[in-house]
């Protein structure tokens, strides 16, 4: 059986209707319907168990009513005609279980197995095997299930969660009080929505697709235009390599526009990822006295002072191919003036921080040019896009994947929703980042993604793929320098492996 990792394939990720509709399209291809599929599952799990923890001698299972409990039932019956010792426990009534569990349970105890209720106490076992709900399960847990995810997370043994942790909201990625911590995720077909963006990746574990069929057959089943797609540096969208005869300013220019008093840090931060991200003349617009620091920090910079006339900013956004404009930029009356002076740019723009707060602060700056500007990408957090709907930023979280979608529908341009599995959303793509750690949760950081963007901007890459690309390096990047500790990283400690990165994909 093939396994892959969740990093090693470029496949769409799930809504849970979208799932439906894969087994059944699936289940007209292969032996024994939807029942063929849930045998092939549960014989999976078991190759997968023997193949990555061939130690294991002792397995207990914990099946729910479901179809997910289904797959367990079949693992179960696998293992111990295979001759591993199994505890199998089940919830709920078998007139509750559904008709494709139940054959299930029947070929459970036509191999020998000893098939015990649920009641509130598990044996030790090398691996614990979380089959309860599946992919259907919304809300908080109700009992006994509670109780049967408290015992699982408390087991000293490895925790195997099939197709997706009891408790994750397969959609949203939300998860509910007490869902199960998996050591590893073992999910069929193709990565479900939720195992990868908000709280999935905190109880995921490490995350593997059983792909069951045949990768043209999947392929087939799975293809559309419409769906999600996980994204790695691996397959972000190329760049073109550098003309021998070229000069700077085909590099592109790009003008960095922030930091206000007290936050000369943010834009000097964008400005130099963009540097290092390719771009070839890189210009900040701040205040004057913060110019001796930044040109101390990286004399690469260009500066264009920012008073209370706009003159100068008005030729370097003439000059410019490409704007970064919100980096420290605050929301004083000065920089609402900056924000109105750029709007009327004709060049590709990136839109951070506060010059989001306010758009949503100020929704006249949003009807122009931005309805119709292709290039423009906006790169807000969850906070900063909760203001620009008009909704609470708890409202924005509970179903990220709404949130981007209204975001590019209200503004039509490219938007990357920050957070734990970044969603990039653009004309052309739907794509959930896969890379990225919480060690990246740091002043800074969504500086450098501004700065990475504005430089693939620079560079010529389009819009859209600019932002997939930004995303990914700078995901890519923070995986790497966090090889020597999440703890204590900082913002510029991605620089050299953006540059590397860049060059090497």
């Amino acid at each position: 059986m093939t396994y892959w990792h969740i990093s090693e394939q470029l496949l769409p990720a799930l809504s849970v209707s979208e799932a439906r509709e894969v087994d059944h399209r699936l289940s007209e291809k292969v032996d024994g319907g939807l029942y063929g599929l849930m045998t092939l599952a549960g014989k999976a799990a078991f190759e997968w168990l023997r193949e990555v923890h061939p130690e294991v001698q002792t397995l207990g299972i914990l099946c729910g009513a479901g179809n997910n409990g289904g797959d367990g039932l079949i693992l179960a019956a696998t293992a111990h005609r295979a001759g591993l010792e199994v505890f199998l426990y089940t919830l709920g009534a078998d007139e509750d279980r559904s008709t494709l569990s139940m054959s299930a349970l029947r070929e459970a105890q036509a191999a020998g197995l000893t098939v015990r209720h649920f009641e509130g106490d598990l044996p030790q076992a090398d691996v614990w095997v979380d089959a309860l709900l599946g992919i259907g399960a919304k809300g908080e847990l109700r009992e006994p299930v509670r109780t049967a995810t408290q015992l699982l997370n408390r087991q000293e043994g490895i925790l195997l969660a099939l197709d997706v942790p009891t408790g994750l909201d397969a959609d949203t990625g939300l998860a509910a009080e007490d869902c199960i911590h998996a050591d590893a995720t073992l999910t069929f077909l193709s990565p479900k929505r939720g195992l990868l963006t908000a709280d999935g990746r905190d109880y995921v574990g490490d995350c593997f697709i059983a792909p069951l069929v045949s990768e043209v057959d999947l392929w087939e089943a799975t293809h559309g235009t419409d769906h999600w797609y996980s994204q790695s540096v691996l397959w972000m969208p190329p760049r073109n390599p550098l003309m021998q005869n070229i000069h700077k300013h085909q590099r592109g220019r790009v003008l960095v526009i922030g930091g206000d008093y007290g936050m000369a840090g943010a834009p000097a931060l964008a400005a130099e990822a963009a540097l290092v991200s390719g771009a070839g003349k890189v210009t900040i617009a701040t205040h004057t006295e913060h110019f001796p620091a930044l040109l101390a920090h990286c004399p690469e910079l260009m500066t264009c002072p920012l008073d209370d006339s706009t003159d100068q900013l008005q030729t370097a956004i003439q000059e410019a191919d490409v704007i970064a404009i919100g980096p420290g930029l605050g929301q004083s009356d000065w920089a609402e003036r900056i924000v109105k002076a750029v709007w009327g740019a004709d060049c590709a723009v990136v839109l951070d921080a506060d010059a989001l707060n306010l758009m949503a602060k100020y929704p006249i700056l949003a009807k122009q040019p931005i309805q119709t500007h292709k290039r423009w990408v906006m790169t807000p957090h969850p906070g900063e896009a909760a203001r620009l709907l008009g909704i609470s930023t708890q409202e924005g979280q509970n179903n990220r994947f709404d949130t981007v979608q209204k975001l590019f529908e209200k503004y039509h341009c490219s938007v990357v929703l920050k957070g734990s599995g970044s969603l990039i959303r653009t004309s052309r793509h739907r794509g959930i980042a896969i890379e990225g750690n919480p060690g990246m949760a740091t002043a800074g950081m969504g500086d450098i993604l501004t700065g990475v963007i504005a430089g693939m901007l620079a560079l010529g890459v389009e819009g859209p793929e600019a932002a997939v690309r930004g995303v990914c390096l700078h995901a890519k990047a923070g995986d790497l320098a966090a090889e020597q500790g999440e703890l204590g990283l900082k913002a510029t400690d991605l620089l050299p492996y953006i540059r590397i990165l860049n060059n090497e994909y």
